[in-house]
């Protein structure tokens, strides 16, 4: 009886994968072949990509390292961090909110100082930058501008200080 059931199942298995791989496909019952419009389509894109014109200073890199130099003088002899956010919003009484998944680093600082590199999205021109005191309930908090990705002042060392 067990033998039975098994064969019984496995035929029906076979059978359900031959229909499934028997339906073809096409995409419409027309009789026209698909091939030929999806090789138009794409001579059309290739056409159109050849068309594109690039500056040959374009930088196609999709993130960057940028340096923040952090000289908070205040904070000398004081336990402090900072974190630094890509995305964050601004509340009605001005604070910020950060988007704790976009933090690119929490770093220790030695006497209110710290210098590091952070690589940050190409598109981003603004970072969150906070800086807590052990103890403090809210955060020192300064929003920056970074340059552009290419071009003059890609490279720039930005520096935060009280």
């Amino acid at each position: 009886m067990m033998i039975q059931r098994t064969s019984i199942l496995s035929v029906l298995c076979l059978l359900s994968g031959l229909m499934l791989s028997g339906c073809g496909g096409g995409g419409g019952g027309g009789g026209g072949s698909s091939a030929g419009s999806a090789t138009q389509g794409a001579t059309a894109s290739a056409q159109a990509v050849e068309d594109l014109n690039v500056p040959d200073d374009f930088d196609y890199a999709s993130t960057r390292d940028i340096t923040l130099e952090i000289n908070m003088t205040s904070l000398s002899g004081s336990r402090s961090y900072a974190s630094v956010y890509t995305r964050f919003t601004q509340s009605t009484d001005g604070t910020f909110r950060p988007d704790p998944g976009s933090r690119l680093v929490n770093t220790a600082l030695t006497d209110g100082t710290a210098i590091f590199t952070v690589t940050v999205p190409a598109a981003d021109t603004q970072l969150l930058i906070e800086i807590w005191v052990i103890g403090n309930t809210s955060p020192v908090q300064r929003v920056i501008t970074i340059e552009p990705v290419s071009g003059p002042g890609a490279e720039y060392q930005y520096l935060l200080t009280d």
